[in-house]
């Protein structure tokens, strides 16, 4: 045999025997449960310890039940499961276990009362009887022996009100007292009196809550699905109107427009991704049919687009902010390559933030019946820390840099912010010549120029109201991105440290509120569409009207990109204005 280091064969200190450590066999195994289901009968033989055979149901649909106020027992049909002290996911299975309330069909006792009592029982007024339960109930011709047997039983013929409405419906509550596991057979008896009460209690209210519980569910889907169709739909047509009103303008796509492209993406992930998953997630509710690694990628992707969004508006304020205060740098810079690396860099961020829901989010087994499970959250506070990245800090920046653009805006004009910002640039660099030949130019002279020409006066009025447009439409879209997310992280974070407000009575208030900041990816395509009413019109008369491309074509440029005043040396005696 050799040298074993096992102890389980050796005695124990106290010279004992030790047992030794084998397999249970399968009549010491714990009975697995039968799960009877209602359907055709279907019952298989189990043997047990000792030779005994159980009667295991995996299907049964009729079962022997007794009504003792009468002494009556029938066979009689299984209809429904309708109530389950332990379990409520056996009466969503139609498990027939032990204890379990059920409905049973009411014509087999209908039929027994009627002919034991020669009496009809709970039929409605004006309803016609059959031949034969017309004979059941008048007979053909009875002695006076059998007529006064029937007339001393009609004495006690009364029936209990709660039975006698079900006996209308056709439909008996009853009560299993059999296990269908063990014995094959499910047999029960008819409620009554107090009993009858107090399940038709329970299963109304029962049903009261499920129906309260799906009436708030079906609102808030519908509501979703309204806003993911508006989200949808107005970000699409902002895409199609910035192309259409810019191949009509032939002219190139402003740092703006390409960072609230970016915007609209996000709106667009937020609409496909988050709501479109949150409705799936409500429908199946409290049951997810995915794998564990599917609940956190669809977290994942649900958080995502909520972190861009915030992100792109710092990275619009940060633009308009270069665009208006550092005009210089502005235009030296590669003006269509900068809003890229900007948007990338928020999608980048916000992809990082949302790397918690991987391992805060997980799936979880709620019960052995079937698939049913769910998704469930760590404990753990992250709401606060969630609302300070994804909506407070962001919005801060933003309203730092605004403040910033703000001031410069109304305290300077166009050309003297340009004015000194060149001279600052100028002394650290070298230029070309025909720049260091403006520069030699007297600021008196300038001012000069620049007072006697229309040119320059009209063009500098059109790029303030211009400039000014933008910094507005940048600005409430911002303002709008604040207030409309600022109720529901307030209440989120109340939500963190009061959980019995959260998930009991708040949490109708919670769901409401949360729909403001749904709202957001709705607004902000109908923001830029009224501040830039001729190109939308462009890109409309492109569908409705053909004409209207040949009238855009000849009108203005687009009110995105505001051309430049250039004062340039032609020759040694004179000087040109030109515009670009």
């Amino acid at each position: 045999m050799g040298i074993s280091q096992d102890n389980w064969h050796k005695r124990r200190k106290t010279g004992g025997k030790r047992n030794p450590i084998h397999k249970k066999r399968k009549h010491e195994l714990g009975r697995p449960s039968a799960n009877t289901k209602i359907g055709p009968k279907r019952i298989h033989l189990v043997r047990c310890r000792g030779g005994n055979i159980k009667h295991r149901a995996l299907r049964l649909d009729t079962g022997n039940f007794a009504w003792a106020s009468e002494g009556c027992t029938r066979k009689t049909r299984i209809i429904d499961t309708v109530y389950n002290a332990s379990n409520n996911e056996l009466v969503r299975t139609k498990t027939l276990v032990k204890g379990s309330i059920i409905t049973i069909d009411a014509v087999p006792f209908r039929q027994w009362y009627e002919a034991h009592y020669a009496l009809p029982l709970a039929r409605k007024k004006g309803q016609k009887l059959t031949e034969e339960e017309e004979q059941r109930i008048s007979g053909h011709k009875r002695s006076k022996k059998t007529l006064k047997k029937y007339s001393d039983r009609q004495k006690t013929a009364a029936v209990e009100p709660h039975v006698l409405e079900q006996f209308q419906a056709g439909r008996l509550l009853a009560r299993i007292s059999s296990r269908p596991g063990q014995s094959g057979r499910c047999d029960g008896y008819i409620l009554e009196g107090k009993e009858l009460e107090f399940y038709m209690k329970k299963i109304r209210a029962k049903k009261t809550k499920f129906s309260l519980k799906m009436t708030s569910i079906l609102s808030t889907v519908i509501r979703m699905s309204l806003i993911m169709a508006f989200a949808i739909f107005g970000n699409l047509f902002l895409i199609f109107v910035i192309y259409k009103g810019n191949k009509i303008s032939r002219s190139k796509i402003s740092p703006v427009q390409l960072l609230i492209l970016h915007t609209c993406f996000a709106d667009l992930l937020f609409a496909l991704l988050s709501l479109g998953s949150e409705i799936g997630i409500l429908l199946t509710f409290p049951h997810f049919y995915a794998s564990d690694l599917v609940c956190r990628l669809v977290r994942y992707l649900q958080v995502l687009p909520l972190y861009a969004s915030p992100f792109l508006m710092v990275a619009i304020s940060i633009d308009r902010y270069q665009a208006i205060c550092r005009p210089l740098v502005h235009y030296t810079s590669d003006r269509f390559r900068r809003p890229n690396y900007f948007g990338l860099t928020a999608w980048l961020f916000a992809s990082i933030c949302s790397v918690p829901q991987l391992f805060i989010w997980q799936k979880m087994s709620i019960g052995k019946i079937g698939n049913n499970t769910t998704t469930s959250i760590v404990e753990w506070n992250f709401a606060e820390n969630d609302s300070v990245i994804a909506w407070l800090l962001p919005s801060l920046i933003s309203a730092f840099f605004y403040f910033k653009i703000c001031t410069t805006v109304w305290k300077l004009p166009f050309w003297q912010i340009q004015q000194d910002d060149n001279d600052n640039n100028l002394k650290q660099q070298k230029v070309s010549n025909s720049i260091e030949a403006s520069c030699r130019l007297t600021r008196e002279y300038v001012e000069v120029l620049r007072k006697s020409s229309t040119t320059f006066q009209n063009q500098v009025t059109e790029f303030d109201k211009k400039r000014i447009k933008t910094v507005r439409l940048t600005l409430i879209i911002v303002m709008c991105n604040f207030f409309l997310w600022l109720p529901f992280c307030v209440i989120n974070v109340l939500q963190a440290f009061a959980h019995k407000w959260a998930w009991g009575s708040g949490q109708t208030i919670i769901t409401q509120i949360a729909i403001l900041g749904n709202l957001n990816a709705c607004v902000n395509p109908w923001i830029y569409i009224l501040f830039n009413r001729k190109i939308t019109k462009r890109a409309l008369g492109t569908i409705f009207c053909r004409n209207a491309i040949n009238a855009a074509i000849s009108s203005e440029e687009s009110d995105w990109i505001p051309s430049r005043l250039v004062i340039e040396r032609v020759e040694e005696s004179g000087y040109e204005e030109k515009i670009y």
